[in-house]
């Protein structure tokens, strides 16, 4: 994340700007999406083993900007029904590592 401000002078204002690369990481969720085999098994000594796969991965610049755009923080639980539209959302489907509805 690269952040750097530029000064106004007709306004007398300052704006911050922000940035980030976003590629590597969607390079990387669309590998593991057509991939398929990220699965890790989490069973410890029980007869119920549970499956987990990196689902989705939202680069911090997408996740200020859902905050600012559409009023969804990603680590409020109460917004998840909301995330969960964006990230099933063609607008969005490159967020995710899986080929999957969320």
């Amino acid at each position: 994340m690269r952040e750097y401000a530029e000064y106004n002078e007709n306004e007398d204002s300052l704006i911050i700007h922000r940035v980030q690369d976003v590629e590597a990481i969607l390079d990387r969720n669309k590998a593991l999406a057509n991939d398929g085999t990220h699965w890790k098994n989490q069973a410890k000594n029980d007869e119920i083993g549970m499956d987990m796969r990196l689902v989705a991965c939202i680069p911090v610049i997408v996740q200020e900007k859902w905050l600012r755009d559409h009023g969804v923080d990603i680590f409020d639980k109460d917004h998840w029904p909301k995330v969960r539209q964006l990230l099933n959302s063609s607008d969005w489907k490159w967020l995710k590592a899986s080929d999957v509805t969320i």
